[in-house]
């Protein structure tokens, strides 16, 4: 009797663990779609820009572009990972914290007026964040990973 007590109240932590980690996910979705179209709406901006031959209205919108995504890892680095999903969670959130830091490098160069860091970082941004939408993907938040981008 006792034993199938305590394999029940293991059971229904084991289940209670699982679905932590499952709203998380959820959460960080529902936050990373809240961005999305606004994203695509400064995305498209940009390539007007860029096509129109306006650097001056490029060099805003990818400052745009690059303050709201790096407003986005913020919010998702700040978001309290569950015990279950810490482990799953590491290279995503580690990835990601690299991707800010150069996001916040990219911007502190462009209001310094730096334009060889500008570039720098945001080589960099951009080498950082396909391992980052991949690791997203692999822990079931695509819409921080693949579907964003």
């Amino acid at each position: 009797m006792a034993a199938s007590l305590i394999v029940g109240v293991l059971a229904t932590a084991a289940m209670a663990a699982t679905a932590n980690f499952s709203e998380y996910r959820t959460k960080v979705n529902a936050l990373c779609r809240s961005y999305t179209p606004r994203i695509k709406r400064v995305e498209a901006t940009l390539t007007a820009a860029q096509k129109a031959g306006n650097n001056k209205k490029v060099a805003y919108e990818l400052g745009v572009l690059v303050g709201m995504t790096l407003a986005e890892g913020t919010r998702i680095e700040r978001s309290p990972v569950p015990p279950d999903g810490r482990k799953r969670m590491a290279r995503p959130l580690r990835l990601l914290r690299t991707a800010d830091t150069h996001a916040r490098n990219m911007l502190a160069a462009a209001a310094a007026g730096n334009e060889a860091g500008v570039v720098t970082e945001l080589t960099a941004l951009d080498a950082a964040s396909r391992p980052l939408n991949r690791a997203f993907d692999a822990v079931g938040l695509r819409d921080c990973g693949s579907r964003q981008s």
